[in-house]
Formats: C-alpha cells, structure tokens, sequence
C-alpha cells in the first residue's frame, strides 16, 4: 500500500498530465471553428463582416475540431491510466527485485 504522500504526488502529475492534453486539444478545437468560419471575437458576432469559406475548408476545420475533442477527452482518460499503470509496475518491479 502506498503513503497519502505518494497518493496525492501521483494525482497531481496526472491532473498536469491532463492539463498537458486540454491544452493540445482546446487550441486544436479553436484551429478547427476558425476554419471553419465561426467567429471568436464580440465584433465578428455582432456585424463585421465573415470571411467566406469554401466547403474543404469547412470541412478541415470541422475535422480539427473532432480530433481536438477526442483529444481532449482521452487524453485526459489516459493520463491517469498512464500513472496509475507507471506506480503498479514500479510497486511490482519493487517487491520482486
């Protein structure tokens, strides 16, 4: 069994693992509406005028946006399965040798 010290050390990388992977597909979720044409600033939404986009280029951005998302979600999912995998085999490698 590990200490509390141990326990709250291994959460803390895996939630600055899981920042690592929201950061890396936010910024690919924002690439991917910004191809595809949504505005991001108040003067874009409220009149100025849009750029026009053609249906490639839509359809990129739109893929940038998924991957972001599926990014997002598991790499989240699999930092913390990463850390818990890396501290039971270090327990294992530990008690045998």
């Amino acid at each position: 069994m590990i200490p509390w010290s141990r326990a709250f050390l291994l959460a803390l990388k895996a939630v600055v693992y899981s920042i690592l992977w929201i950061i890396v597909g936010t910024a690919l979720i924002v690439v991917g509406l910004i191809f595809m044409g949504v505005p991001l600033s108040p003067q874009g939404m409220w009149g100025a005028r849009l750029l026009a986009v053609s249906g490639i280029k839509a359809l990129v951005g739109f893929a940038l946006a998924v991957l972001g998302m599926f990014i997002l979600a598991f790499g989240s999912l699999a930092s913390v399965i990463k850390v818990a995998v890396d501290e039971a085999a270090r327990i294992l490698y530990r008690q045998r040798y």
